[in-house]
């Protein structure tokens, strides 16, 4: 499998050149991509309200558009975050802009072959056994749709500089209001609270799904990063992490300490085709406490990962997608894994013992535009738990998912969509289950 992988990037690299090369080879202006189209009809229908009287030389309309290209020039965009938001009060210098907006998002599934619990499809929440009373069910929910608040700004000062708060609903039984999104962004420099620098927001296709794909990293954290843009196309970027560790507390022997160094993430990237085709290095390093209460002592475990990613325009409507992640101790920074305890877990046989688990995980995917607002996804994702001496047999040992869906953007603004999903998980001790999924959706941005 990791020889498959390795292909893979070798042939998205070979695209890459291709595509650079292509692209260097005639003398004319780079391709309109349909998201590109689709995001200029957006910015066309975009709605200005003015306060005070502007100058007479300066266009609302052209000064919106370069305020939205701070919105959208957030390499940490996910395929679920709201559009900006439809109307926008601009300051009478055209300096400032600030706008209300949300996403009203409604999912419906039917689960058959098993239930998978809670609403995000996993393979790691696949039932093992099957419930015969849970063989099936169908579903509906309202969860992440929420409202938002942006304020965007120009200053001769501080130059661009973007806040942003976020909130959304997690469903409608067991109803409840977080927050998403706390950060600003300022001369480079991101502060609050937004998705990990160990994560590539941009190579992840759009799913119905509530979650993310399987194999793929999804974390947000406190932080505090900067990230440098080079006219080149090459990207580094580095920050501190406030960590939020997940390790097994066994009863009468081993205690989590509490975290005291922050998590350092970083990564390289080199962009192209406008900034829709990029290749990511990122890396993890973090600090794993514990307390052995049988020795009545301290240890750290150092956890770490490397992930490379990368999405490549191999045409204007074909994009491909991939994604490889290794390392230990960084489980909770995985989409599957992170719904369990596995920073550090038991080690059979050793009490007053924990280990870092060594894990390897890998996204594969391309997504075609029939039409700019037409298009379809193929996924698929494997994580592969490497523990040495698993304290539980029936622990989760591989996870395999795949998906296939179509989109249709009715409006820019307006989304439905449909997917099918299939998963399997594998214990330790050889038991294994299975699920399908077929779902739904309706989102709507404002």
């Amino acid at each position: 499998m990791k020889i498959i992988v390795g292909l893979l990037f070798i042939f998205l690299s070979l695209s890459s050149i291709y595509s650079t090369a292509f692209a260097d080879s005639v003398a004319v202006s780079s391709p309109r991509f349909p998201e590109q189209i689709q995001r200029q009809k957006l910015l066309d229908r975009q709605k200005v309200i003015s306060l005070g009287q502007n100058d007479p030389t300066v266009s609302s309309a052209d000064s919106l558009k370069v305020l939205m290209n701070i919105f959208y020039s957030d390499q940490f965009r996910k395929f679920s975050d709201p559009e900006a938001p439809y109307f926008m009060v601009m300051s009478k210098d055209t300096h400032l802009a600030m706008g209300v907006g949300g996403i009203l998002l409604v999912r419906g599934w039917e689960d058959w072959n098993g239930v998978v619990e809670p609403y995000v499809f996993s393979p790691y929440n696949i039932p093992i056994p099957k419930n015969p009373a849970r063989r099936q069910r169908l579903y509906a929910t309202p969860a992440n749709s929420g409202f938002f608040l942006t304020l965007l700004g120009r200053n001769t000062a501080v130059g661009d500089f973007m806040a942003h708060l976020e909130g959304a609903f997690n469903g409608y039984q067991r109803m409840g209001f977080k927050v998403r999104r706390a950060y600003i962004r300022l001369k480079g420099f991101t502060a609050g609270y937004a998705l990990s620098t160990f994560l590539d927001a941009g190579a992840m296709p759009r799913m119905v799904d509530g979650g993310v794909y399987s194999g793929t990293v999804d974390r947000a954290n406190i932080l505090v990063r900067y990230q440098k843009d080079f006219k080149s196309g090459w990207s580094v970027a580095g920050g501190l992490e406030f960590p939020n560790t997940y390790i097994e507390d066994v009863s009468g022997s081993v205690e989590a300490c509490s975290p005291y160094l922050p998590d350092l993430a970083a990564f390289g990237q080199y962009r192209w085709d406008e900034g829709f085709s990029h290749v990511r290095l990122s890396g993890l390093l973090r600090t794993l406490g514990y307390r052995d209460l049988l020795s009545q002592r301290n240890h750290n475990k150092l956890g770490w990962g490397l992930a490379l990613s990368s999405t490549v325009k191999v045409i204007p409507d074909l994009s491909l997608y991939g994604a490889v992640v290794y390392g230990k101790g960084h489980l909770s920074y995985l989409s599957d894994m992170s719904n369990g305890a596995h920073d550090l877990v038991a080690v059979a046989g050793c009490p007053g013992v924990l280990q870092a688990p060594e894990a390897f995980s890998y996204f594969v995917g391309g997504k075609y535009n029939f039409r700019p607002e037409l298009y379809s996804t193929v996924t698929f994702s494997q994580v592969r738990n490497y523990e040495n001496l698993p304290a539980d047999p029936e622990g989760y040992k591989y996870g395999l998912c795949g998906a296939a869906n179509i989109f249709w953007e009715i409006t820019p603004r307006l989304i439905l969509g449909a997917e099918y999903m299939i998963g399997e998980r594998m214990n330790f001790d050889g038991s294994h289950g299975s699920s399908n999924r077929a779902e739904a959706m309706f989102q709507l941005s404002f």
